[in-house]
């Protein structure tokens, strides 16, 4: 007499057993297939998205620098009449100092015509690179300044 059972369509236990590990063994590869193919999926939907969005960052980058481009004209235009109004309008006392300040608001409003908004940036970055001590005490300047403004305008 055997001290192992036997199973239909099986000569011996461990014959089952096998069976149902080898069964076993093949739907945890599967799963684990159907699992990392899932998150392949995934991952590919995740890049797509990302690769969609930075296209639209970009895009909507190009689209700000393309406005800011088309404002120069009107800027310079508006220094250009500053100028103007200095010269018009300063006294005598002060004509020299006057028509030194309205010559720098022209050249400021040539330069403006002249250059595009990313060579505008090309020449900043230079600007604080070759005089980083001015530079910073020009940004603290102008910080402290539109924080009166803010602070104001609540």
């Amino acid at each position: 007499m055997s001290s192992n059972p036997t199973f239909p369509g099986s000569t011996s236990a461990s014959g089952a057993t096998k069976d149902a590990m080898n069964t076993a063994s093949d739907a945890a590869k599967q799963g684990a297939d159907r699992a990392s193919d899932m998150a392949k999926q995934a991952a590919d939907r995740v890049s797509d998205t990302a690769r969609q969005a930075a296209d639209r960052a970009s895009e909507l980058g190009r689209d700000t620098v393309d406005k800011l481009d088309s404002s120069r004209e009107p800027v310079a235009q508006g220094f250009q009449r500053t100028a103007d109004a200095i010269r018009s309008y300063a006294p005598d006392a002060l004509s020299d100092k006057a028509h030194s300040t309205a010559d720098a608001i022209e050249d400021a409003a040539g330069y403006i015509r002249s250059r595009d908004l990313r060579s505008m940036a090309s020449d900043l970055t230079q600007a604080v690179r070759s005089n980083p001590g001015p530079s910073l005490i020009a940004a603290i300047a102008v910080g402290f300044l539109f924080g009166l403004v803010m602070r104001r305008s609540d």
